[in-house]
């Protein structure tokens, strides 16, 4: 038991694996009762994730005893992370929707700005700084742009051109 503990200890991608499957099995059970992770949390464990699978690689590279195979492994290993590196960071980028704790009507809300190039802001009731709520609650639509209305760092005016209410089902309430 002990050898294989000493062996388990020294294969990052062990610990990726059972990373990634306590996330899926957490979500799973969020998403039984009608609760979701805050896209921090997305973020969060996909850099995590990434990581770990960059760190397990150059630890199996490492372990390679033919050098030449071993010089050869980490020449295609660089030359795939500098391939994928820029798309991956495009898809971050891109992805990324900047989050706002919002009291509206009483409710405490999480406020997702997603304003690539029309602004929408998706409201999901707040359970604490991991977890949302699953269903969304309103949809603010500001028309064409890129920007944030909730943090309005230049102090702009913006117009919500069209509100989108729902109720408990998912079901739009009012527009």
């Amino acid at each position: 038991m002990k050898i294989i503990v000493c062996k388990l200890k020294n294969i990052i991608f062990i610990y990726c694996v059972l990373f990634v499957g306590a996330f899926f099995l957490f979500r799973y059970i969020l998403n039984s009762m009608d609760l979701d992770y805050r896209y921090r949390i997305y973020y969060i464990s996909a850099i995590v994730f990434i990581i770990g699978v960059i760190l397990g690689t150059a630890q199996m590279i490492k372990k390679i005893k033919k050098k030449p195979i071993k010089i050869m492994c980490a020449i295609l290993f660089a030359a795939s992370l500098i391939t994928i590196a820029p798309f991956a960071y495009l898809g971050f980028g891109f992805a990324i929707r900047v989050e706002h704790v919002v009291v509206k009507e009483d409710y405490k809300l999480v406020a997702q700005v997603d304003g690539f190039n029309h602004t929408f802001v998706y409201y999901y009731d707040y359970i604490n700084p991991f977890i949302q709520g699953k269903r969304m609650r309103l949809e603010e639509y500001y028309g064409t742009g890129g920007f944030d209305p909730i943090k309005n760092q230049y102090g702009f005016t913006y117009n919500v051109e069209r509100y989108t209410w729902y109720d408990d089902n998912g079901n739009r309430i009012e527009e």
